[in-house]
């Protein structure tokens, strides 16, 4: 092999090497993460998502899909509110830039005894019920903590 194939051959093998370095490095697209099905073990925010799904069902928007990742951000949350034995959107300012989503409503909610009571509270509250039919989201992240729930739901991908 001459010098000027030997050259050639070099240049290949780093530009492979150096692709497969950059690929490996890229940042994960949030649109490629594999959703969860269900709330993780949380009956009452199983029974909220159950009763949020049917609700856009019958306004004819598609179902919010459960996010890890905002499920972990809305858990944090609705323990420290039940902790602090209040409700407060203060802070989502940071919960959002968490997600690092292009657009996030949430909602939160005490006292109420099922998942379908609390939809029918966020129902009786125009903000709300703006946020549970708004068809720019379709994740989903809800958890509850000794009755305080936390809903974040955002969108991640272009529309």
């Amino acid at each position: 092999m001459n010098l000027r194939t030997r050259h050639r051959w070099t240049r290949l093998a780093g530009g492979l090497l150096l692709a497969a370095a950059l690929a490996r490095a890229a940042p994960v697209d949030p649109d490629e993460r594999l959703p969860a099905t269900r709330a993780a073990a949380d009956p009452l925010a199983e029974a909220v998502l159950d009763a949020i799904n049917r609700y856009r069902h019958q306004a004819g928007l598609p179902a919010w899909v459960v996010d890890e990742t905002l499920t972990a951000i809305a858990s944090a949350h609705s323990q420290a509110q039940s902790q602090q034995g209040r409700l407060s959107h203060g802070g989502f300012p940071s919960r959002f830039a968490q997600t690092r989503a292009r657009l996030c409503v949430e909602n939160l909610a005490a006292g109420h005894g099922s998942g379908q009571a609390v939809v029918d509270a966020w129902r009786a509250s125009p903000q709300h019920h703006q946020n549970l039919l708004d068809p720019d989201v379709d994740r989903v992240g809800l958890a509850s903590s000794q009755g305080v729930v936390s809903m974040l739901a955002c969108r991640f991908g272009v529309r």
